[in-house]
């Protein structure tokens, strides 16, 4: 007995010391102390690695006196969430109405320059408006304290997203199968979230910046401009626009960390004086609020982001082609599409960003499906009065009230943004009317939630979702 007994005591002391205490994940849940951002603080904390990941008093059978599960019981138990708090709450209305107003601001800004590029007759037949700005504005404008919508993230992670985006579709050109717009989204996508956690500029948007290169060919004559412009230069606008709309509120602050440059906020606070004109308060905003970003995780959970989001990109590729392309109208045209820019977004969430509050299921599908509804209306509602196709003001109308009722509804979600955007800008999708919403949005965000449970549980240091509701 003592000899079968004496591995175990080896192994696993007999007096575990229990875990720490998650105290910051408290405060951040408090009501009482988050400004204007949906799960601003609670986001924050959640990217950052942690000691036990999920786990449950008694679920490891060490407090039951049971035996350890196996590892399939370990696995499947992880369906039933981490069992960490949802966001929950709401923003005050006024802040709701500085998220409104900004990203109104940011998107047709964008649809303006975009405006202005169309008259200049450009040979290459640049674009500053893509769908994956709908994405970046819920980002910027309502999770502007969120690490993943900082500077960095934002200038890197989309540009990386842009330049991967048009290699995929090259080298795969090269290779004849450029017919299999599974594949070569499903490399653009993975490749753009495994080269984001190694930079360290994770950016749900950049994602999708990826899969419009794959998916929309008339921005595939750009080329490697693509990667400029709408990638970089679109990023810079609306980072411009976020600080000057985002600072005007006493309660916000943008950027929260320029990159490694952290300012210490403190330091900044103590110079100026308390009877400081107002817009010298203001400005000095734009220095930031001393936040550093995330740590870049270990190579292993790089690889495990890379294969689930492969995996779930090629899954909506190949239902888009072998099942939906078969329900064709007379004209030859696919009734319904899968495959669009705002699942590459959702993937960067889902399968690198998975702790994040803005990832669990509850906010996925109602923040896209919320998006699907409004980019539909809002569309429809505009081509009663002839203004269908100001795609500036759609699109901005598209994406403002989006992000107001994701905040209202606490389901914020940044590919919804992109969702509305997509159909605001995009004819293929407008033609299928309200059946975007149930495909791609509602369909491809079941799709890709279900992938992520299957694919982040098998990861020890993962547990998807956190939460159900």
């Amino acid at each position: 007995v003592l000899a079968r007994l004496e591995p175990i005591f080896l192994l696993r002391p007999p007096n575990p010391p229990p875990p720490a205490p998650r105290a910051h994940l408290r405060s951040a849940l408090d009501p009482d102390k988050r400004s204007a951002v949906m799960a601003s603080v609670e986001f924050e904390a959640a990217l950052l690695p942690t000691d036990e990941e999920g786990g449950q008093p008694g679920e490891s059978g060490e407090e039951t006196g049971e035996a350890a599960p196996g590892c399939l019981s370990e696995y499947l138990g992880k369906f039933r969430g981490a069992g960490s708090p949802s966001a929950g709450g709401r923003p005050p209305l006024s802040q709701t109405a500085c998220s409104f107003a900004g990203s109104f601001a940011g998107i047709a800004a964008l649809g303006l320059i975009n405006v202005l590029l169309l008259k200049l007759d450009d040979p290459q037949h640049v674009v500053v408006l893509v769908g994956s700005f709908g994405a970046m504005a819920v980002l910027l404008f309502s999770a502007y304290k969120a690490p993943l919508a900082q500077p960095k993230n934002v200038l890197v992670g989309n540009t990386v997203g842009g330049v991967i985006g048009v290699a995929a579709v090259e080298a795969l050109r090269l290779a004849g199968l450029s017919d299999c717009f599974w594949l070569t989204g499903a490399l653009a996508v993975s490749l753009t979230i495994a080269v984001q956690e190694r930079l360290g500029a994770v950016h749900p948007p950049g994602g999708a910046t990826a899969l419009i290169y794959v998916t929309a060919k008339p921005v595939q004559s750009m080329g490697f401009i693509y990667a400029i412009c709408p990638s970089l230069f679109g990023g810079m606008v609306m980072i411009l626009v976020a600080m000057l709309s985002n600072n005007a509120s006493e309660a916000r602050t943008y950027p929260q960390g320029w990159g490694h440059l952290a300012v210490d906020e403190s330091a900044q606070k103590a110079k100026a004086p308390e009877g400081a004109h107002p817009p010298a308060g203001y400005l000095r905003k734009f220095g930031g609020a001393g936040v550093a970003g995330p740590p870049v995780p270990p190579w292993r959970e790089t690889l495990f982001s890379f294969l689930g989001s492969f995996a779930g990109i090629a899954a909506l590729g190949l239902l888009d082609a072998l099942v939906l392309t078969r329900l064709l109208p007379a004209n030859g045209v696919p009734l319904l599409k899968l495959l669009c820019g705002p699942f590459g977004a959702m993937a960067v969430l889902v399968f690198s960003a998975c702790k994040a509050p803005l990832a669990q299921p509850k906010n996925a599908v109602l923040g896209s499906t919320l998006g699907g509804i409004v980019g539909v209306a809002v569309f429809f509602a505009l081509q009663q009065v002839g203004l269908a196709q100001k795609q500036w003001l759609s699109g901005a109308l598209a994406v403002s009230l989006t992000i107001a009722l994701q905040e209202q509804l606490g389901c914020v979600h940044p590919p919804g943004g992109a969702t509305a955007l997509t159909f605001a800008i995009m004819p293929v999708f407008q033609a299928m009317k309200a059946w975007y919403v149930l495909c791609p949005t509602l369909l491809g965000t079941l799709v890709t939630v279900a992938l992520g449970v299957l694919a982040n549980n098998a990861s020890p240091a993962r547990t998807y979702p956190q939460s159900w509701m």
